[in-house]
């Protein structure tokens, strides 16, 4: 399977921080796991299912990231990053785009509100047979794998984190072929941040995939039924307006300085 973001790199304005929105990061499950769900709506909640779970990440088994592909055991996910982020267990660096990609890895959705994850914030509204599920606030945490060679010690490495608002689910009443969750994000730790040295507001886009049962309306509760689903993503990222204006500020001092120059 191709990589999703192969060949895509980030443009640097200052120095090796990069600037401007871009993939901060996406996901898929590889290898596959089509009986294994990323995601779960239990009617109220939505939490990650044991697909987005890496092996020895709470899942039985050491994590297997440091093998070839062809030797790696479902569950967990392959996650890329046009960011090279060097030192990640489990992790391959493209040498001519500088992406990184790390294997095994895993997918935490925090709840704040909830028990498990994502609570629902009101009531499904339909518009022109489109439901629209609207989610609470919460928290993300994507992990790299553990170490294969050390598989009594769990030492995984936080990739990125952040905070989540404006969630909502989306999707065609009866299909059972797709949806799609999208939110508001603030990221705030991860060694994908820690290479960019900015902390960075953006959003996320997940495609839901394989839905079990067509979406439908729960009459009991007027929110979206449950359903488990398949799942891939995307991590998109907009730097701070204080991280603008300090990147304005230097790309004008930097032009002052190739004009004096001349």
């Amino acid at each position: 399977m191709k990589s999703l973001i192969a060949g895509m790199c980030l443009v640097v304005l200052i120095g090796a921080v990069p600037a401007g929105a871009g993939i901060l990061a996406d996901f898929l499950p590889e290898p596959g796991s089509p009986l294994m769900p990323e995601l779960i709506w239990d009617g109220n909640e939505l939490f990650e299912g044991p697909g987005a779970i890496g092996t020895g990440f709470g899942i039985p088994g050491p994590g297997d990231g440091q093998l070839p592909t062809a030797q790696q055991n479902v569950p967990g996910l392959l996650v890329e990053t046009p960011i090279t982020v060097p030192g990640i267990p489990g992790s391959e660096i493209n040498a001519i785009t500088g992406a990184t990609t790390c294997y095994d890895a895993t997918l935490d959705i925090l709840p704040i509100s909830g028990v498990n994850g994502l609570v629902s914030s009101g009531p499904a509204v339909v518009v022109a047979n489109v439901v629209i599920q609207p989610l609470g606030d919460g928290a993300f945490e994507i992990w790299s794998t553990d170490p294969i060679d050390a598989p009594d010690v769990e030492n995984p490495v936080l990739l990125l984190a952040g905070t989540i608002e404006d969630a909502v689910i989306t999707g065609i009443l009866g299909s059972s072929t797709g949806a799609t969750l999208s939110a508001t994000v603030t990221y705030n730790a991860g060694a994908i941040i820690d290479e960019l040295g900015i902390l960075q507001t953006g959003e996320f886009s997940w495609s839901l995939l394989e839905i079990n049962l067509p979406l439908a309306i729960d009459l009991s509760t007027n929110r979206l039924r449950a359903f488990e689903a398949n799942a891939v993503g995307q991590f998109n990222g907009i730097p701070e307006p204080v991280t603008m204006s300090l990147l304005a500020i230097g790309g004008l001092a930097t032009l002052k300085r190739r004009r004096r120059r001349k």
